[in-house]
């Protein structure tokens, strides 16, 4: 299946809201994933509306959490290891922690981007390319800043809302 970026193509989308009371953990580490009732299909791209984390305490500010969402590798950083050379960090999205407090011992970071006309070239879009056939689930790991898998105790709740763009028919121009 091709995606045409000429507007040939209708897209159907869906606001998707993943909160992390609703997934299943299979271990201690905050990674968690959330099965669909109802696969979506021919996904063509993702667009991050709002992520949200909350801590169970105050973390440094050089402090960042790493997300991943399936393989969906939108970004990439590179950390210098003792030997001058560099490891390879792919992931969704990252979020700088915060110090602002809530809810008395609670601490937020999120990241908010502005609503409104999506095109190719937007930098809160992930362009599937090919598109997907047919998600059935959501798998969701939060790393540090060393790239380790959070523990659960520190992460007191995690929301993700993205709009998912799917193609729904070729348009026919004559």
């Amino acid at each position: 299946m091709q995606v045409s970026l000429d507007n040939s193509t209708d897209y159907d989308k869906k606001i998707i809201y993943i909160e992390s009371s609703s997934g299943i953990f299979p271990d201690d580490n905050f990674n968690f994933y959330i099965d669909m009732t109802e696969p979506i299909k021919n996904i063509v791209f993702i667009r991050i509306m709002n992520i949200q984390i909350v801590t169970n305490q105050l973390l440094l500010s050089d402090n960042v959490f790493y997300i991943e969402l399936n393989d969906y590798d939108r970004s990439v950083s590179y950390m210098k290891t003792e030997n001058d050379n560099f490891n390879t960090r792919k992931y969704f999205e990252i979020i700088q922690s915060s110090e602002e407090p809530i809810d008395g011992n609670k601490y937020i970071s999120r990241i908010i981007y502005p609503v409104g006309w999506v095109n190719w070239s937007d930098p809160a879009v992930y362009v599937l390319n090919p598109p997907e056939p047919s998600l059935k689930r959501f798998n969701i790991t939060i790393r540090d800043k060393n790239y380790n898998v959070v523990n659960s105790n520190l992460i007191h709740s995690f929301k993700l809302t993205i709009c998912v763009y799917n193609i729904k028919k070729n348009v026919i121009h004559t």
